[in-house]
């Protein structure tokens, strides 16, 4: 209730002076839903009512963000600080997505029959909604294993032409991420150790930012989180277009063109540059070497 809102508005507008804090909110999250959802998932209909609680969770945090948001011009009054002091949290208001939330839901925690059902009820209940999209793109990613991943663009932090075609005979790791993504960021530690494990046997990484539009400052938080974090591989950024922050979407169309539904998400592209898996996000350690068998 009340005081649950309170503690969220605390715990988001210390971001910016206790950094750590959203790794440990990630950390939590990751570590409670799994269990409450699970539990509730046993069949098509309790999996509906348990997605409707996980609803409710996020918008008492969209609620209590929002509030939170209010009261950044009277904090700045008071410190005399600048606004881009507080771009992540900006950030993490217009970055949010409840189809994300929902879509995470039905492929971690129910089997893929039921989830399989449940998007194509989606999808022909509700054809010109959000929500269907996201759910014919859901389909389409299973229909899409084996198909050429195609993609050409010019890294962003180096400024060198990146293309799929030049990678043949290699694996490809395709990284859907953010900054502003708190689980996506958690992760960049692990895939730097899968890196400087896997490159020299012929595996390459690609990251697909889902970064702010340019002149909202992502491109200047994507460099600047690159450059500290030490990211080796090359950055595909989009920027997100208009129609994906006025819908709440974390995504650009070429994700969603790929049945992308939320991030971070992980792609794995067999050396003959076909897509191997869109569930490769923690089986890396396991795909990669079965790959570089073949």
């Amino acid at each position: 209730g009340l005081l649950g809102i309170v503690l969220v508005v605390l715990l988001h507008t210390s971001y910016p002076h206790f950094p750590g804090l959203r790794k440990f909110e990630a950390a939590v999250l990751e570590a409670v839903l799994p269990v409450v959802t699970l539990a509730l998932n046993r069949n098509l209909e309790s999996s509906i009512l348990s997605f409707i609680g996980t609803y409710r969770f996020w918008l008492v945090i969209v609620a209590a963000s929002t509030t939170a948001l209010l009261l950044v011009p009277v904090w700045q009054r008071s410190e005399a600080a600048p606004f881009q002091r507080f771009s992540k949290f900006r950030q993490l208001i217009l970055g949010f997505s409840l189809a994300g939330a929902f879509c995470f839901t039905v492929d971690t925690y129910l089997i893929s029959r039921q989830s399989t059902e449940l998007t194509r009820r989606i999808a022909q209940e509700y054809p010109d909604s959000f929500r269907s999209r996201i759910a014919q793109g859901k389909n389409r990613k299973r229909d899409l294993i084996g198909e050429p991943f195609e993609l050409e663009f010019t890294d962003v932090i180096s400024g060198r032409a990146v293309s799929m075609k030049n990678l043949r005979g290699k694996v490809v790791v395709v990284e859907f991420w953010a900054t502003w993504c708190g689980p996506c960021v958690h992760e960049i530690p692990e895939l730097k150790r899968l890196y400087a494990k896997y490159h020299d046997q012929g595996v390459e990484f690609i990251g697909v930012s889902h970064d702010l539009p340019e002149n909202d400052g992502g491109l200047e938080s994507l460099k600047s989180f690159v450059d500290k974090e030490q990211i080796p591989w090359p950055q595909y950024y989009l920027g997100r277009d208009k129609r994906a922050l006025r819908t709440g979407s974390a995504l650009n169309d070429f994700s969603e063109s790929w049945g992308v539904d939320g991030i971070p998400a992980i792609f794995l592209i067999d050396p003959s540059g076909n897509l191997y898996s869109t569930e490769a996000r923690g089986q890396l350690d396991t795909l990669i070497p079965r790959l570089l068998k073949k």
